[in-house]
């Protein structure tokens, strides 16, 4: 984020995250904090509803295979309100499932894959910054 923040300074775009498009529940949180901060744990919302919205999500423990369907169950309850409120931006923003998925080539040795969503003529600019 911070770099592409960067590349709209240089193009004279604006950058802003609507959230991330991941499945990889440490690769989620780590952004967050990354990029936002440490949150503090939900006191306020119900176990029952915490369980039900994670296990909502399509998530994955190993980056490579869905979790169970009674992952979250199984989960301690201080840990599940310890990671719930990184998912917050995800649940609440159901248009991140619409995103433009992209390959692409930069040579035979590199090749980056964007998933992001973005209005046209910054991806126009984008491209013509990167020379593709």
């Amino acid at each position: 984020m911070r770099a592409l923040k960067l590349v709209g300074k240089t193009l004279n775009f604006e950058v802003e995250s609507l959230g991330i498009i991941e499945w990889y529940i440490h690769a989620i949180i780590s952004y967050q904090i990354i990029n936002y901060e440490v949150l503090p744990a939900d006191t306020k919302t119900p176990i029952e509803v915490i369980i039900d919205q994670l296990s909502s999500l399509s998530l994955s423990i190993d980056s490579k295979n869905l979790v169970s369907k009674n992952y979250f169950q199984k989960m301690k309850e201080d840990k599940l309100r310890k990671i719930y409120p990184y998912f917050l931006k995800m649940l609440n923003n159901p248009s991140l499932s619409l995103s433009l998925s992209l390959s692409l080539s930069l040579s035979s040795l590199q090749t980056i894959k964007i998933i992001i969503i973005l209005d046209i003529q910054i991806f126009i600019k984008l491209m013509k910054y990167l020379k593709i």
